[in-house]
């Protein structure tokens, strides 16, 4: 890097220049021998070995000024000025922040959440999981399914497994709308995500994860996640079909996944709160991701928690008619 600015009133030593340069220039010179060409040397290329002897100079900084008799030519006379202390340490700074790295600009909070979305199934071309769910409420006995979800885009459908009272019962996801089927019903019912669909779970906490496209993120800062950093996220529901109205959501700096979320009411109110853990990975665009293996819901009002461990996961194409409405009838 050259910096080129003009310089008056400071001591010169006239010397021959040992290679063209067309500019005045600023170079770093560790130690410089009074000889001509050595010092020359020492300004154009910093040798780290340059100069020494009886006659060298102490460490410092100069500038090679071109002659204007000289042309500009290979050889030409010029002066290598040496400068005073004060302005070699100002110099000494300028060159340092110059050199130094730029700061990180902010990520783009929009960017970070659609790549937390992925590993929690959202913005997928197809993507199949497997959910053990058990839910517990004070000393009640606690309450266990089992579910497979299919999913593709902002499409998902989540078909009870177990227990045997339910089995066959799905939950499809369209876009923004969601409806329940199940053995015995004569079309399909139109449904709310925000209604529970077991313990502390709500139906859109079933389905795959689109924050992105559900919510309007603004970056709030940043903070530990027990010895974690993370970016600390205030999400707000664009639409009134979103299973909660605001959200605050911890997504890991480094693997870019959210670790914690609170979910909220449209006061500010705080409803649940939920840890997410990542033991599952997937392969996807040739790069193995994590995916999402636990997730725990826990209500901000009383000793009730829900637990969901993710398995089987499979990334693969999956046929446009798992997600048609009018399949399901």
């Amino acid at each position: 890097m050259v910096m080129c600015f003009m310089l008056s009133g400071l001591q010169e030593l006239t010397l021959s220049r040992a290679a063209a340069h067309p500019s005045v220039g600023l170079w770093p010179i560790p130690r410089c021998a009074r000889d001509r060409n050595s010092v020359a040397s020492c300004a154009l290329w910093a040798g780290p070995a340059c100069g020494g002897g009886a006659g060298a100079t102490p460490a410092g900084l100069g500038v090679y000024l071109p002659s204007p008799a000289s042309g500009g030519g290979a050889g030409g006379e010029g002066a290598f000025v040496l400068l005073p202390t004060l302005l070699l340490l100002l110099a000494t700074l300028l060159l340092a922040a110059l050199l130094s790295p730029p700061a990180l600009a902010a990520p783009d909070p929009q960017t970070l959440l659609k790549d937390a979305d992925t590993a929690r199934g959202g913005g997928l071309p197809g993507i199949v999981w497997q959910i053990s769910l058990v839910s517990r409420d004070g000393d009640k006995t606690p309450d266990e399914q089992r579910l497979e979800v299919r999913a593709v885009d902002d499409a998902s459908v989540a078909e009870t497994l177990e227990p045997a009272r339910f089995k066959g019962s799905k939950l499809l996801q369209v876009g923004r709308n969601m409806w329940l089927t199940r053995p015995g019903l004569s079309k399909p019912i139109p449904i709310s995500p925000r209604q529970r669909m077991s313990g502390q779970a709500s139906n859109g906490d079933i389905a795959a994860t689109n924050y992105a496209k559900d919510y309007d993120a603004t970056l709030a800062g940043e903070a530990d996640l027990e010895g974690e950093a993370c970016y600390l996220l205030e999400l707000r529901a664009k639409h009134k079909r979103t299973t909660y109205d605001q959200v605050r959501y911890w997504v890991s700096r480094q693997r870019q996944v959210g670790l914690k979320a609170e979910f909220r009411s449209l006061s500010g109110k705080l409803l649940k709160t939920a840890t997410f853990t990542y033991g599952n990975r997937i392969t996807y665009q040739g790069k193995t991701r994590p995916f999402v293996s636990r997730m725990v819901i826990r209500d901000a009002l009383t000793d009730a928690e829900t637990t969901m461990d993710y398995g089987a996961v499979s990334v693969r194409p999956l046929p446009a008619a798992e997600f048609d409405l009018g399949q399901m009838q």
